[in-house]
């Protein structure tokens, strides 16, 4: 798979890119059987309290548990788009899943990714966010805020992951994509996801990578 020069400036100028139908229906198949595998194994665990009756079911790192889940990152398709988005070779600093079940699912609160991270340019790191379900409002997809990484870094005080305060919300943008589709956006674009009320499981496979140099 090769971007285009469009799809290149979308993201440089607004921080992220939607890319349909990334990955066949066949790979979806086999992606979303493994990780049903590590969750009847117990692989993960609920990162939210047990009071809440909220399930935000994360595994990571997934490398050690999964050949399938280690190799991905490897493929050309994936390894030639994300050079393509960071301008260079990049490595890989953190795989995982996150599963919202259906009815109880939990989102997460707005943050950004290199709160954790602290790259010195944000801009060199990106999440890749694999849609294992379909991702759709209705079911709390990830939103996120274009531009939103052109803010100056005092926006964000204290600094950190998660916002203490929520931003404007109005200005969120819903990433809404069938199971096989990914979400590219770079380590400064705010974003969050929501509960997921709906009758189906949604899950996401999230790879984030670092530019090398």
């Amino acid at each position: 798979m090769h971007l285009s020069p469009e799809q290149c400036l979308h993201f440089q100028t607004e921080g992220y890119l939607i890319v349909p139908d990334f990955f066949d229906q066949g790979m979806v198949k086999l992606l979303r059987l493994e990780m049903e595998r590590l969750v009847a194994e117990d692989r993960g665990r609920n990162v939210m309290p047990a009071f809440t009756g909220k399930i935000n079911y994360l595994i990571t790192p997934l490398a050690d548990k999964s050949t399938l889940f280690r190799e991905l990152p490897n493929r050309p398709e994936v390894v030639g788009v994300v050079e393509q988005l960071l301008g260079g070779a990049a490595a890989l600093i953190l795989d995982q899943i996150f599963l919202k079940p259906a009815r109880v699912g939990a989102g997460n609160s707005w943050h950004l990714d290199n709160g954790r991270f602290q790259l010195a340019d944000p801009t060199r790191g990106l999440g890749m966010w694999i849609t294992l379900h379909e991702a759709s409002r209705a079911n709390g997809t990830l939103e996120l805020i274009p531009r939103s990484h052109l803010l100056p870094p005092e926006t964000f005080t204290p600094p950190g992951q998660y916002l203490p305060v929520p931003p404007d919300e109005s200005l969120a943008v819903p990433m809404v994509a069938a199971a096989g589709g990914v979400i590219f956006f770079n380590f400064g674009i705010l974003h969050c996801t929501h509960d997921n009320p709906s009758d189906r499981d949604r899950a996401a496979l999230v790879y984030h990578f670092a530019r090398d140099g």
